[in-house]
């Protein structure tokens, strides 16, 4: 029995520490952070986190009366006297208990109109000379927080890009802010002297809607003005559109690209507020490392256990034009049923009888990053495995001259087990190793790219392999489903290779030995 009552002393004793430290701990006074636009209503809340046996008390709400309208100011937990007209841009309350509060809360919330005046950016929204009691009026002390009301607008954004003269440079258009508008027109201003605009590639979706858009190319003025609207409102933020330019021979240096004369509407017609947080930025460099490539990219057989569709894709690295390749299977293995050219000017010419399709395309404008040549549908004769090659490849620059130093990569038709290997590459140097890779699996980059998977680096040193997960922020994915990995591990000189395996969410690690390898 003693030890029992010894055991409930210490329990209790315990019990009464932790309360007595709870009680000590300061209260904090916080005011709330909202966002909407000007003409919108917004809530603030000033709550308190911890009671510490606060009954009473008051407060002041300070605020900026040239931005922000008071609708209304309510009493919270504590209950009380609110007085919304304290001064013009100040709210006061009061409040009294004969108990302590019972739980923390909102001891006041105010409702703001946002004037149509109201500079854009953030409002703060302040506590001042607050003062609480216990219920034996002795004072309790307690922090104030800042708060505010964020005044929104739609927020566009250029990205920039790199390249050498004569080349071409994309720019992405975004769209920040948090709102969601459902129409709208701008221009895009660039210099003339440097850029020749090409095209305008609009994203086909954003979010759940479908975008429709119309564009003219002002050469003289160098502008490009945009027209948009959707069926309802688009997502909030997002990439808008593709700009591509052509870069002249003679430039060098920087060159800017700007947005202008923005003009959106929500799905009511209404004007909604615009600004331009990033211009665009075009740099013309005299070295540029980027390679052409043409590639194979899909494979896996369909739902049917028969059909496969591939898509021959150009990462065109500013510098394509057009050029010829030729597309070569095994027909006993495999037919081709269907050919869907992507680009504007592609000729076929396919023959089944002996698995070959000789391919042309030529482009006003040079291709950039990941653009889909043409679309192929095959349907399989049996459960082999069918190669793809892509043979007898010329790239072209705008001047028809061959391009020298690109990378053809071929593909595979089959199980995901079967599909192509990836493009592999290392870079040593004397105290860490740079490795690249391009993975053109879609199935395999679609795993990867879920929740329960992640790609794991592991490096093998006197017969031992160690553990490297590789960061989701080092492995990119374009359009196309293809995965772009760039990671780093230090240098030692007992490593004699490098292996890539992909770890699922029931911790079963396989390894992708004939996908990925590399040798030290």
């Amino acid at each position: 029995m003693n030890v029992w009552r010894k055991l409930l002393c210490v329990v209790f004793l315990l019990s009464c520490l932790s309360m007595t430290a709870h009680a000590e701990g300061t209260s904090h006074l916080t005011v709330s952070q909202t966002a909407g636009r000007r003409g919108s209503t917004v809530v603030v809340n000033v709550s308190l986190d911890q009671i510490n046996g606060i009954a009473g008390g008051s407060f002041n709400v300070v605020y900026d009366n040239n931005s922000l309208a008071l609708v209304s100011a309510e009493a919270g937990i504590g209950g009380g006297s609110v007085n919304p007209h304290y001064a013009l841009d100040t709210v006061r309350i009061s409040f009294a208990n004969v108990m302590p509060l019972q739980s923390p809360g909102s001891l006041m919330k105010l409702t703001f109109r946002i004037k149509e005046e109201a500079a854009l950016g953030f409002l703060p929204v302040n506590v001042e000379k607050q003062k609480f009691y216990n219920v034996n009026a002795e004072p309790i002390s307690a922090e104030s927080v800042s708060g505010g009301v964020s005044v929104q607008a739609v927020e566009l954004a250029l990205s920039s890009d790199s390249c050498l003269p004569g080349q071409a440079v994309k720019l992405e258009l975004s769209l920040g802010g948090g709102l969601y508008p459902a129409g709208g027109e701008f221009d895009i201003a660039y210099n003339t002297r440097l850029l020749t605009a090409g095209s305008l590639k609009w994203e086909q979706k954003m979010g759940n809607t479908a975008i429709n858009l119309s564009y003219h190319i002002d050469a003289d003025a160098g502008v490009i003005h945009v027209i948009w609207a959707a069926a309802e409102p688009i997502g909030a933020n997002g990439r808008l559109c593709t700009i591509i330019f052509a870069v002249s021979e003679n430039a060098a240096g920087e060159t800017r690209v700007q947005a202008q004369n923005l003009r959106f509407f929500d799905e009511n017609g209404t004007r909604m507020d615009c600004l331009t947080t990033e211009d665009g930025l075009v740099n013309v460099v005299n070295q540029y490392k980027e390679q052409p490539s043409l590639y194979v990219v899909g494979g896996k057989l369909a739902d049917d256990g028969a059909s496969a569709t591939v898509q021959i894709a150009l990462d065109g690295a500013g510098m394509v034009c057009g050029g010829t390749f030729q597309v070569s299977y095994d027909p006993t293995l495999c037919v081709l049923t269907a050919i869907t050219p992507k680009m504007s000017c592609v000729a076929v010419n396919p023959n089944n009888t002996n698995g070959t399709i000789a391919v042309s395309w030529a482009e006003d404008s040079p291709a950039l990053d990941n653009e889909t040549i043409l679309e192929l549908t095959f349907q399989m004769n049996g459960n082999t495995p069918a190669l793809l090659k892509l043979e007898n490849a010329t790239l072209r620059d705008k001047k028809g001259k061959t391009i020298e130093n690109t990378a053809i990569n071929g593909g595979k038709i089959g199980t995901s087990s079967s599909l192509q290997d990836p493009v592999a590459e290392l870079v040593q140097t004397e105290h860490s190793i740079g490795i690249q890779a391009t993975l053109y699996d879609a199935e395999f980059c679609g795993d990867v790219r879920t929740s329960t998977a992640q790609i794991i680096l592991a490096s093998y040193s006197n017969g031992k392999m160690s553990l490297i997960s590789i960061p989701t922020d080092a492995v990119s994915f374009d359009q196309n489903g293809i995965a772009q990995i760039s990671a780093d591990v230090s240098y030692d000189q007992s490593i004699s290779e490098l292996q890539m395996f992909i770890l699922d969410g029931e911790g079963e690690m396989t390894p992708l030995c004939e996908k990925v390898g590399f040798s030290i």
